[in-house]
């Protein structure tokens, strides 16, 4: 089973780190989000709610601001997968 992870970088302290995971489709369908607010900006058009930054707690306990960069693609291991199943059941 495919995920993706979404990453972010802290501009204070540079750490790259993963907030959320999505499947495929949801993954795609936040980028087109982010396109189409890209977009509407162009236009003069208020966009919504994104997932462009975030905030983010330093090592030493700092706050700064990640940017998102992407999504990082991540296959489950069958036996992961399995395990998941047969909890359920």
């Amino acid at each position: 089973m495919k995920e993706l992870n979404a990453v972010y970088k802290c501009r204070l302290c540079g750490e790259t780190f993963r907030t959320f995971t999505v499947g495929e489709s949801i993954a795609n369908r936040i980028l087109l989000s982010l396109e189409l607010k890209d977009l509407s900006l162009q236009r003069g058009i208020a966009g919504g709610v994104t997932y462009e930054q975030c905030t983010h707690i330093c090592h030493d306990n700092s706050l700064g601001i990640a940017d998102f960069l992407g999504f990082k693609m991540e296959e489950k291991p069958k036996e992961f997968i399995n395990e998941e199943l047969e909890d359920d059941g």
